[in-house]
């Protein structure tokens, strides 16, 4: 894909040269380059997918893109993509945010600052319950299916599920032959 740098990792300068450039999409093949809802949806996702990726060492894009295709079986509609709040949900999982951190970024669209999650405990609690049970309606299914597991099984907690997609290969493989280059300046 062209808004991906070689490492197949999500380009910011690459996704917004694509946005500016974006022509009609109406005569568009099926099969062509993502349309501008997919641009930008992969523009909102771009920072809780690097930061998630980072810190799990998971392969997040190629991830989601093996849950999108779940998706598209479960529901048979060949053209509908994982959700926002599905992408962003596991991200925040993944990254290792507790389930009152995430309610509270779903609510404030921030993260909480100390005693935060302690003062609205009551409320967070409410929203995580709410949260966990919209995820439980695709995004834990589409896992399950994933990891096959029974669907009347719980879904991991985040670090056996870490350790298990890094078995079903979406670990991120690094090259160990690559050598750094350096450019020495010299300074006057």
């Amino acid at each position: 894909m062209k808004y991906r740098d070689s490492s197949q990792r999500l380009d910011i300068n690459c996704l917004l040269h694509q946005l500016i450039n974006v022509g009609s999409t109406d005569s568009a093949p099926e099969n062509s380059e993502p349309d501008i809802n997919c641009l930008l949806d992969e523009l909102i996702n771009l920072q809780p997918i690097n930061l998630a990726q980072k810190k799990s060492g998971l392969d997040i894009s190629r991830l989601l893109h093996t849950l999108q295709q779940i998706k598209r079986d479960c529901e048979f509609k060949p053209n509908c993509r994982l959700t926002q709040f599905e992408k962003r949900y596991l991200c925040l999982c993944l990254y290792g945010y507790s389930g009152r951190e995430i309610a509270f970024i779903y609510d404030e669209n921030r993260l909480p600052r100390k005693g935060e999650l302690i003062k609205y405990k009551d409320r967070l609690d409410a929203r995580i319950r709410n949260l966990q049970k919209e995820a439980s309606k695709g995004l834990n299914k589409y896992l399950k299916l994933l990891l096959g597991l029974e669907e009347s099984a719980n879904k991991p907690r985040t670090g056996e599920l870490i350790r298990i997609l890094k078995e079903k290969g979406y670990g991120i493989k690094y090259d160990n032959n690559k050598k750094n280059s350096f450019i020495r300046v010299n300074r006057e």
